[in-house]
């Protein structure tokens, strides 16, 4: 008797399927791994990606978010109007927010009907209804490149059986030190590989933990960094 074969919905097959479904469009699709989500991200925008490095992943007011998939929308009590975010983050407050990208520049958000009735379902169901558009990616388009490679730190060693105690080590020597540069760790800690420390200096940066100065050289030895909470 045959068997019949059935493919798990892993992230490459979803990654598969989304390039297929999207016929002759020209732009560009990321699958990335994301800490605060838990999860692999499939992108479809450069800035999409723009916007959850900076305002979602290394954002420390945001403490977690989802990118709504498929079919999942958000409507009114009665299921009639229907809109489908970018992502819906929980701020360290507590609140709710909606998160609509948009590409160039959006003057006069009452002119854009979807942008309008994403604002009132938003103010309906208590959430906070976040725009971002060119104007908010230009200042700090600088940081994209920086917190790609950092992102990348963290997928490098997000299989590493020694990534759990790498960080644990880290927030503690962090925590006793309070500034001072990814050089300065590596002396500290000798024995520490590279990748690792950069990579558990990225996770604890990804939770508010650790502040990292982003120019267009992070990271490197020179990088500094400081302590964002109070002695472990």
């Amino acid at each position: 008797m045959s068997k019949k074969s059935t493919k798990q919905a892993t992230p490459s097959n979803a990654l598969i399927a989304q390039m297929r479904n999207r016929g002759s469009v020209r732009s560009s699709i990321w699958h990335v791994y994301s800490l605060k989500a838990n999860n692999d991200l499939i992108l479809e925008s450069h800035r999409e990606v723009a916007h959850w490095l900076i305002y979602l992943e290394f954002d420390p007011s945001i403490v977690a978010f989802w990118k709504p998939q498929g079919e999942e929308f958000n409507a009114d009590q009665r299921g009639g109007r229907k809109v489908k975010l970018d992502a819906i983050a929980t701020n360290v407050e507590g609140l709710i927010e909606w998160h609509e990208v948009k590409p160039g520049y959006i003057d006069d958000l009452e002119a854009h009907e979807q942008l309008k009735v994403q604002k009132e379902l938003a103010q309906a169901a208590g959430a906070l209804y976040r725009l971002f558009d060119e104007s908010t990616r230009d200042a700090r388009h600088y940081q994209v490149m920086p917190l790609l490679r950092l992102a990348n730190f963290v997928a490098l060693t997000r299989w590493s059986v020694d990534i759990n105690a790498t960080e644990a080590l880290l927030f503690q020597t962090v925590g006793l030190n309070r500034t001072g540069t990814i050089g300065s760790l590596a002396q500290i800690l000798p024995n520490l590989d590279m990748t690792e420390l950069v990579g558990g200096l990225s996770r604890l940066a990804i939770k508010g933990q650790v502040e990292l100065t982003i120019d267009a050289f992070t990271p490197n030895l020179q990088t500094t960094w400081s302590c964002k909470v109070e002695r472990p």
